[in-house]
């Protein structure tokens, strides 16, 4: 597995932002390839998100991504660095753990 295990030293997650459960469409633009990736965002906070994906990109790609509401309303858009993989164990558990270029913003976070 690809976790960084560094984000639970000492029993504790070392994010800076607080992060919420989420059941979001998303759209994933990678940098490598061509076209887009429909995916689910499971939890977010104000400085990145875990993306619910089959779709494996690369540690240290950059990509572009959308935040829709279930009725597909574009929520905010941005650039992101991946910066962990989950790709193992079952499949529906699988994706990967982005930080987002800039933070969102309050408006934006409540919304979701």
């Amino acid at each position: 597995m690809n976790l960084n295990m560094d984000m639970f030293k000492y029993g504790h997650e070392r994010r800076k932002y607080p992060r919420k459960s989420v059941s979001l469409e998303s759209r994933i633009y990678s940098s490598i390839k061509r076209g887009s990736y429909s995916c689910k965002v499971k939890d977010i906070g104000m400085g990145g998100a875990f993306i619910s994906s089959p779709f494996m990109p690369r540690i240290g790609e950059i990509i572009t991504f959308e935040l829709l509401t279930r009725y597909y309303k574009l929520i905010t858009t941005g650039n992101a660095k991946v910066v962990w993989l989950k790709n193992q164990g079952p499949l529906n558990e699988h994706g990967f753990g982005i930080r987002f270029d800039v933070l969102l913003d309050d408006d934006s976070f409540k919304e979701l």
